[in-house]
């Protein structure tokens, strides 16, 4: 440019052939509105010289010299020709117009006319120093600077420097360019060598290039207008497209031809280098290129090569990731393989490929017409046709294949002419197993919409494993889209889903089908932080077999959230033999895949196993399954299943369950809820295939004492048994699942203490060996020792064999105790503790010594009595106590004597009388019959026959009177034990006393005991002996009895 402006000014000279004087300068710079200032420093014939050249407007001037020297001749017409310019601090403006017109502002209304004829360099010598130009281009600010000498039109040698900051060619935009060039002119044709650099240059979709360098060789026509078999080594930092890149890149290019229809072909390759989606270890690329720089437009051409080239490693573990999220599902096989195949193929694959890459005035557009991708893993990837993008839709005339590499095989279809919105086609896709997982999709239908989001739909089959198990033939559609970030979703709404059979351990589900509703917008969603699955599905039902016998699980509602978090509300499962299933309830089950395996809680469950007649409630817990292995750990109740309940609800905080195969066990110990005594320790076993199974039971030992009683685990003892202490251990033993249920066991009672209707027991001692223990039934001869019953009269040492009857029925098979110089003997009876009955006890005494029995109940202080008697005491126990009903007692041959040797206290004188002559008697026989309420009113009455009077004095006196046989009917009534009570506290008093203390009285601190009798030992001493002639008192009639 700088040329054109020394070629300006002399022309300026040139034009003005006539010998330069200031006059005629200024006329002419006047004549044509050129606003100018300059010093004329010397005017002639053949050198002019001026300085100070200022052209244009004076505040911002077009041109500006410093010091402008011509060299004219004079022909022989008298011609005046310029052949030679020397310029010094030249500084000129220029702009370049959308047309291609140069303009210099006011210096062109110094130029001729146009001629209509191509430019011309002029034959004249130029010598230029401290030049500069500023051109302003449609394409972006030029800065230049030139320097050099000879003539314009052939051998003219010269540096120029040129500067771009942004340069925009159509697509193409450059940031920084700048050029140090060597110029030579030779003929006419400029040459041009020396590099030219940029930070960077892009031409839209089609490429960039990083730091580029181009050596530049080139020859252009005088008008710039025209290349000459140039040449250009282009460098550059890194070379991208595609979303590929290759850096080191090196290319040779050749130029021909104008400007408006420049040619040539190229040469590139490259080092490695990374990109966004691949890194490329060498590229390779060779064509033909077209271009018109006048309206920016060009034309790629040729053939591509990538060696070594590599996706990403961020976006290959996005990748990886992404179809990891299939981990503890069926298709956990698939995205392992899947992942596998995808890191050992796209860490290193080769790729060929032909393109034409098209930038029009209007339009972009690019041709794949060969590409294939080959895998070091063994994956091809390839396009059977033509692809075709305009930078809007992508065409294809025949579908992209991958094959191999252990991907599925995948066929990719797009429709011609595309989609009014984008390209939609089709994706066939092969089926693809891994291991015993498989999938196969459907033809996928896709389209892009205008917003660049792409919808697709179709179905999908798929079977897998899961943790213990495998489920086959699931079918569900298979619809969603894809953002243009990258981001989807698939199933939003509810989404049908079916399966044709489940397994897991012992568990086969036959067809079911469920509806899944999307939660928060779809089942399925992706982006860059992961995939997240969520749904929700009411009316869940699943059918089935379990170990061979029929199962079914109903649920309320289900959820799934985040892919690994799922809840079920109100479970019923049904397993196992139809006539022992097992059935499981939970009001809520929740479950996480985090972790080994699938775990989680229940809360609210319930469960019945077999035809054990216990039911589980209040089940809270922890789950886990583990290879098909259920586990439950928590706390529950445990509540006998009869109508007629067999023992309060017990409690454990420590059951643990398991469910291997169609195996159940359970283990765990039951507590007492409130006072936590540890009761009983379970094991049951169940078999789900056979339907058998059996509990062993464990009583380690309880002790009931006032914080426990029998009454608080059963209701069985209610009002049969009281105040209890005693020590109860065994072990049991239930069967179930065969013809019956079979239950067994053997408990030891051990020091017993009770009350009981009939009185205290105490020292009772008992091994229970039941042959149906739930029914609480035993064999006959069961034995237990007494040390102590007492039902008015202490009863020691006895000996009962029992045996216990369906119902609640208590055999009693004999009872045997030493008593008073005898045996009392309990005979067989059967008592009711099923139902309100009366309970028939009938006591045998043989051998009853009854001055024994004076003795032990410590009335001989008072009474004196011999004799032995045998009898029968029939006694009832009902809801108001217990009875004596014809008890009958006689006494042995020989009789016996009654002695009352008590005070007779302040009687009057014919009772006094009358009880002296009956104060000592014999007699032969006696029947003593009893009948009455233990705790009420009792008769005894006496039939004495054979009496004789003793030897007390009104007893001779008697006999000497009258000697008439005497017979007495005694009847004594009274409440019983009231009245044994009161006779005993005569001599110790200390059992009324402690009625109304606290507590025993050897507990009460500092108590002191000591019993002291008092009585009038005339009254209580036999009258003494008298002589026969000793007169008798004087008795009136009205004192005799």
């Amino acid at each position: 440019m700088l040329l054109l402006v020394m070629l300006i000014a002399a022309l300026v000279a040139w034009t003005q052939r006539r010998p330069i004087v200031d006059d005629l300068i200024a006329d002419q710079l006047a004549n044509k509105d050129v606003p100018a200032s300059y010093d004329l420093e010397r005017v002639g014939l053949r050198t002019q010289r001026i300085r100070n050249l200022r052209l244009g407007d004076p505040a911002d001037p077009d041109l500006v010299a410093d010091f402008v020297e011509l060299k004219t001749r004079i022909s022989l017409f008298g011609e005046v020709s310029v052949y030679r310019v020397k310029a010094r601090g030249v500084r000129a403006r220029a702009r370049l117009l959308e047309d291609g017109t140069l303009t210099f502002g006011a210096i062109d209304r110094l130029l001729p006319e146009p001629s209509g004829k191509p430019f011309t360099l002029p034959d004249l010598s130029v010598d230029l120093a401290d030049s500069r130009l500023a051109l302003i281009t449609p394409y972006g600010p030029v800065g230049i600077a030139a320097h050099g000498v000879g003539n314009l039109s052939g051998g003219f040698k010269g540096k120029l420097a040129a500067s771009a900051p942004d340069m925009e060619f159509g697509a193409c935009e450059s940031d920084g360019a700048r050029a140090l060039l060597d110029v030579a002119i030779a003929a006419r044709r400029i040459s041009l060598d020396g590099p030219v650099r940029a930070a960077q240059l892009a031409c839209g979709k089609a490429f960039s290039l990083a730091a580029p360098i181009v050596e530049l060789d080139a020859t252009v026509s005088e008008g710039f207008d025209r290349f000459y078999d140039s040449r250009a080594l282009l460098s550059a930092r890194r070379l991208a497209t595609g979303g590929i890149a290759a850096g080191d890149v090196r290319a040779r290019l050749t130029a021909e031809g104008p400007l408006d229809e420049l040619k040539g072909q190229y040469r590139l390759r490259g080092q490695a280098s990374r990109e966004d989606l691949a890194t490329v270890r060498r590229l390779t690329s060779s064509g033909a290129w077209r271009a018109n720089l006048k309206k920016g437009t060009y034309l790629f051409e040729g053939r591509a090569a990538a060696s070594d080239a590599a996706v990403d490693a961020a976006l290959l573990g996005n990748m990886v990731d992404a179809v990891s999220g299939l981990r503890k599902t069926p298709l956990e096989p698939i995205g392992a393989k899947l992942a596998r195949a995808l890191q050992r193929n796209l860490a290193g694959f080769d790729a060929d490929l032909a393109f034409r890459v098209e930038q029009g005035e209007d339009a972009f557009n690019a041709r794949l017409t060969r590409f294939e991708a080959r895998a070091d893993a063994g994956a091809r990837l390839a396009l059977d046709g033509i692809a075709m993008w305009d930078g809007r839709a992508l065409r294809m005339t025949g579908p992209l294949r991958l094959s191999g590499g252990d991907l599925p095989q995948m066929r990719l279809i797009l429709d011609d002419p595309p989609g009014p919105d984008g390209p939609s086609g089709i994706l066939e896709t092969a089926p693809y197993t891994a291991g015993n997982a498989s999938i196969d999709l459907d033809r996928l239908r896709f389209r892009q919409q205008a917003s660049g989001t792409i919808l697709f739909n179709g179905r999908a089959r798929l079977s897998g494993p899961f943790s213990g198990g495998r489920i086959e033939g699931v079918e569900l559609p298979l619809a969603g889209r894809i953002a243009p970030d990258g981001s989807f979703r698939i199933a939003e709404g509810c989404t049908p889903v079916a399966f044709r059979s489940l397994r897991a351990s012992g568990l086969r589900l036959g067809p079911g089908r469920m509806s899944l509703c999307a939660k928060n917008g779809a089942i399925v969603r992706g982006s860059g932080r992961g995939v997240d699955i969520g749904f929700t599905s009411g009316n869940i039902r699943l059918r089935g077999q379990l170990g061979g016998n029929p199962f079914a699980l109903d649920a309320e509602r289900g959820e799934l959230v985040g892919g690994e978090y799922f809840r079920l509300a109100n479970v019923n499962a049904v397993m196992g033999s139809a006539t022992s299933p097992v059935r499981l309830t939970g009001e809520e089950v929740k479950g996480t895949f985090d972790g080994p395996g699938v775990n989680g809680t229940i809360a609210g469950g319930t469960a019945i196993i077999g035809d054990v007649p216990l039911e589980l409630s209040e089940i809270l817990g922890i789950w886990q399954v583990i290879d098909g292995e259920l586990s439950i750990v928590g706390d529950l109740t445990v509540s006998d299943r009869a109508e007629e309940v067999r023992f309060y609800p017990l409690i454990s905080e420590d059951v643990v369950f398991t469910l291997i195969d169609d195996q159940i066990e359970a283990t765990g110990s039951l507590l007492h809820p409130y006072s936590g005594r540890h009761i009983m320790d379970v094991a049951i076993h169940h078999s789900l295939d056979t339907g058998l199974g059996e509990a062993d039971l464990k009583v380690p030992g309880i002790r009931f004492d006032e914080g426990l009683q029998p009454e608080e685990l059963t209701p069985l003892t209610q009002g049969v048994i009281a105040l209890v202490t005693a020590d109860v251990e065994g072990v049991g033993r239930i069967a179930w699942g065969g013809p019956e249920v079979v239950s067994t066991g053997t408990f030891d009672i051990s020091d017993a203490d009770f009350a009981a209707s009939f009185g205290p027991v105490e020292g009772l001692d008992t091994r229970i060996v039941f042959t149906d223990l739930l029914n609480l039934v035993t064999g006959p001869g069961q034995r237990l020792t007494v040390d102590l019953v007492n039902p008015g009269i202490p009863v020691n040492d006895g000996v009962v064999t029992y045996q216990l009857l369906p119902g609640q029925l208590v055999k009693v098979e004999r009872g045997l105790w030493p008593f008073m110089g005898g045996q009392l003997i309990l005979r067989e009876t059967i008592l009711n503790f099923g139902a309100p009955a009366d309970k028939r006890l009938t006591f045998e005494l043989i051998a009853f010594d009854s001055a024994l029995f004076v003795e032990r109940l410590e009335f001989d202080n008072t009474v004196r009595m011999t004799g032995i008697f045998d009898g029968v005491i029939p006694t009832i126990f009902d809801e108001d106590g217990g009875r004596l009903v014809g008890g009958r007692l006689d006494a042995r041959e020989g009789g016996g004597t009654i002695e009352y040797v008590g005070s007779l206290g302040k009687l009057s004188l014919g009772p006094r009388l009358a009880a002296s002559v009956l104060r000592s008697i014999a007699y032969e026989k006696m029947i003593v019959r009893l009948d009455g309420d233990l705790d009420g009113e009792f008769a005894t009455r006496m039939d004495i026959d054979g009496v004789r009077l003793g030897e007390t004095t009104a007893a001779r006196i008697v006999r000497q009177v009258s000697n008439i046989p005497v017979n007495l009917n005694v009847t004594i009534s009274g409440p019983f034990r009231a009245l044994i009570a009161t006779m005993r506290s005569f001599d110790d008093p200390k059992p009324l006393i402690a009625d109304v203390l606290p507590g025993p009285l050897e507990n009460i601190p500092d108590a002191l005991i000591e019993t002291r009798r008092l009585r009038h030992e005339k009254d209580s001493e036999p009258a003494p002996d008298r002589a026969e002639d000793q007169p008798l008192p004087d008795v009136r009639k009205e004192d005799m009895p």
